[in-house]
């Protein structure tokens, strides 16, 4: 079982589709994240760093690819080879999720996810004790498939908001920001990033 199913069966009560994760293994051709995301009834756009706007789309649309690695301080291997060559990418917007799926040489080497206030669903009420469960599921899910998940950011109350692990021969990062329109993202990157 790979970290996105793992991840994925965790993410059922926040309406998070199972295929959305498990499309992302490092190293899968676009054509079989395309087909496997399309087999599920996704709306896929496919862009390359060649047409007008298509860099653009694939780093800066949601849930912000670019901005993610610059926050996490990852290597930009998607402008390597420019102009000769450079990036594609795949494009999925969900009710409660946006993932972008970024390609180097047809190979699968980055994945960033958005979950909206949909997918998580917090209780209104802040002394609930359950009120943030569905974030909870989902920090726990990835650290029970890549192992220790180091806290690297605590709000002013104390609370976890920024984690950081190694997992599949790369790494993963995740945030979470109450007050953001897309509240919780995740970056997962391949080897050499």
């Amino acid at each position: 079982m790979t970290l996105i199913v793992s991840i994925l069966i965790s993410f059922a009560h926040a309406q998070m589709a199972p295929v959305l994760w498990s499309a992302s293994k490092p190293g899968a051709s676009q054509s079989t994240v395309e087909k496997r995301l399309k087999e599920a009834g996704y709306a896929v756009t496919s862009v390359d760093w060649k047409q007008p706007g298509g860099l653009a789309e694939g780093t800066l649309g949601p849930p912000g690819l670019l901005a993610l690695m610059n926050r996490y301080k990852v290597r930009n291997r998607l402008i390597e080879g420019l102009p000769e060559q450079g990036p594609s990418f795949i494009v999925v917007e969900h009710e409660s999720a946006f993932a972008v799926y970024a390609f180097i040489r047809n190979k699968l080497w980055a994945t960033a996810y958005g979950l909206t206030h949909t997918a998580l669903k917090p209780s209104p009420d802040p002394f609930e004790s359950t009120r943030l469960s569905a974030l909870t599921k989902t920090t726990g899910a990835i650290r029970s498939r890549c192992g220790d998940l180091s806290i690297t950011d605590r709000d002013s109350y104390g609370n976890a908001r920024e984690w950081k692990t190694s997992c599949q021969g790369g790494r993963a990062y995740a945030y979470y920001e109450p007050a953001s329109d897309i509240p919780f993202r995740i970056l997962l990157v391949g080897a050499g990033g």
